[in-house]
């Protein structure tokens, strides 16, 4: 079985890795065409059935839920054509360009904890 800690980010969002991706990807591709519903992949990736909903419904241009049914698929008309290679490489360039942002964070919350100290020795 597969790692049970899901990382978040400062907002509380479950942060998919690529790892993640590709196993989602490949299960769905897998169930092509009928699609499959949330407990199916989660069964099959090892991932928590409500992180996964989370990624489902965030990541679009990835998946879609099939009309009427609880089921899923890849996303063969959005801007990737179901190419699952293309989703990945976006997805790692996405994660790529993200980086800096969690720098900064990082960076004003050790000026926060520094101001707030320098003012309580005062």
């Amino acid at each position: 079985m597969g790692s049970h800690y899901v990382y978040v980010t400062l907002k509380g969002e479950a942060i998919l890795k690529v790892s993640e991706l590709s196993k989602i990807l490949e299960t769905l591709n897998s169930h092509t065409p009928k699609g499959v519903g949330v407990f199916s992949i989660s069964k099959e990736t090892a991932l928590d059935p409500q992180t996964l909903r989370e990624y489902l419904s965030k990541y679009t241009d990835y998946f879609v839920q099939l009309p009427n049914e609880q089921s899923y698929q890849i996303n063969r008309f959005g801007k990737f054509k179901g190419s699952i290679d293309d989703m990945i490489q976006h997805y790692e360039k996405e994660l790529e360009s993200q980086k800096p942002n969690s720098n900064w964070l990082l960076y004003l919350l050790f000026i926060s904890a520094f101001v707030s100290l320098s003012v309580a020795f005062v």
